[in-house]
């Protein structure tokens, strides 16, 4: 199995709850861009030692407050398509 980028992972995260995922695709980069607090990934198959170790995690350093989603907020998406836009009809 493989995805390229999760809507449920954003939508889970945008309720500010901390996500477990397997390592891939974009989730790769989410979890740079938010920080352990809030992505934990894992290799392989998901099983007794990976569920164990999420709860470890949880009970050791479980985030408070929101999700630091801002660079995913619509706005912000929108102006940087825009730049994108602008700066490829310039470059011509």
């Amino acid at each position: 199995m493989s995805f390229l980028n999760s809507g449920a992972a954003l939508l889970g995260l945008s309720f500010d709850k901390p996500l477990l995922t397997p390592a891939m695709g974009s989730i790769i980069e989410l979890s740079e861009m938010l920080g352990d607090d809030w992505v934990r990934t894992y290799e392989g198959a998901f099983d007794e030692r990976v569920l164990a170790d999420a709860v470890a995690w949880l009970g050791q350093c479980a985030p408070t407050g929101p999700a630091p989603l801002d660079a995913y907020d619509w706005e912000v998406i929108a102006a940087k398509t825009v730049q994108a836009y602008q700066a490829l009809a310039t470059a011509q």
